[in-house]
């Protein structure tokens, strides 16, 4: 989630009604001075914004690392349909086992961080899925 989507994870927070999002305006500095709401909305104190803007900043690699967790675990899905699984030794199935249980356990020993620029996710060392 780069500074901008946090910002609107903020706004969306705000129950503002999703058809004036529209309305809605973020200036690239990413503070509190550069978002503005719809008329009829308060904008939260600039001590509320930027407790919530740590708050959901910090929490951000851990949300990026299970979403990648989860879209590796989605990919081999198809190992476990029972017409493709029968293809497999019992030796192959419980690697891919394994691999899917490495990738859920994942969030327990990674120390998931953001690079300086904030988009690229460090700190994780993922499981090599088998051959």
């Amino acid at each position: 989630m780069s500074k901008e989507s946090v910002i609107r994870q903020i706004i969306y927070q705000m129950n503002i009604n999703p058809e004036l999002m529209g309305e809605v305006s973020i200036d690239s500095d990413y503070t509190w001075e550069s978002f503005i709401v719809p008329e009829g909305y308060e904008k939260p104190s600039k001590e509320e914004f930027d407790t919530k803007f740590a708050e959901l900043y910090e929490l951000e690699p851990l949300r990026r690392l299970r979403e990648e967790r989860n879209f590796r675990i989605q990919a081999c899905d198809y190992v476990f349909i029972s017409d493709y699984a029968t293809l497999l030794s019992q030796e192959k199935l419980d690697e891919w086992k394994i691999y899917r249980q490495a990738l859920r356990d994942i969030t327990i020993d990674a120390q998931p961080k953001l690079d300086a620029s904030g988009m690229t996710l460090t700190g994780v060392e993922w499981p090599v899925p088998p051959n």
